[in-house]
Parts: structure tokens; C-alpha cells; sequence
């Protein structure tokens, strides 16, 4: 896992699995999950980035959109709400509200 504290970062494309940013800027960032370690995200500044989803992350969206489009809307809608609620288990640690 790769820290980074107080780093500003332009115009790159960056995967964040298994990475840690405090603190960081990013601006006209392309920011890359593929599903593997959860990166963590503490206080950081995102300006003009794009958020993607690749590999097995990006299959768990497709699942979920089939899934809503077939039927499950509630089932999505009821996972969302479990999505924004405050996490109980230690992978809370990877989640900052503060970089929202």
C-alpha cells in the first residue's frame, strides 16, 4: 500500500486499490477502483475528477443495474440505503465523509 499526504496530483489517471490519501488535491483526476483493497480517503480536495469502476468493481455495478432493471428495484433501493449508512466494520477506516 503506497501513502500519499499533502500531494497534489493533475490531469492523472490514478487506481486507487490498497492506497492511502490524506490530505491530497486532485484536479481533472481520473480515480480508478478495480474492487481489490479498499483505498483510504481521508480529507481530500476532488476538483473536476471522474470516479470509474473497472474489473470485478464494475461487474458488481453491471449485476446491480440488471438487477434493478429486472424487477429488484426495491432490493437496490434497500442496498443503497445500507450503502450511505455509517459502516460498523473496520473498513470504516477507508471512508472519510470529509472528502465527499
Amino acid at each position: 500500500m503506497a501513502s500519499f499526504v499533502k500531494e497534489t496530483f493533475t490531469d492523472q489517471t490514478i487506481v486507487l486499490d490498497g492506497n492511502s490519501y490524506t490530505n491530497c488535491k486532485f484536479f481533472n483526476c481520473q480515480l480508478i477502483y478495480e474492487g481489490g483493497t479498499l483505498p483510504v480517503l481521508k480529507k481530500n480536495l476532488f476538483d473536476s475528477c471522474v470516479f470509474d469502476f473497472e474489473g470485478p468493481s464494475k461487474r458488481t455495478l453491471d449485476y446491480l443495474r440488471m438487477l434493478y432493471l429486472s424487477g429488484g428495484e426495491q432490493l437496490i433501493k434497500y442496498m443503497m440505503d445500507q450503502v450511505i449508512m455509517a459502516p460498523e466494520s473496520s473498513e470504516s477506516e477507508s471512508i472519510d465523509k470529509s472528502s465527499e
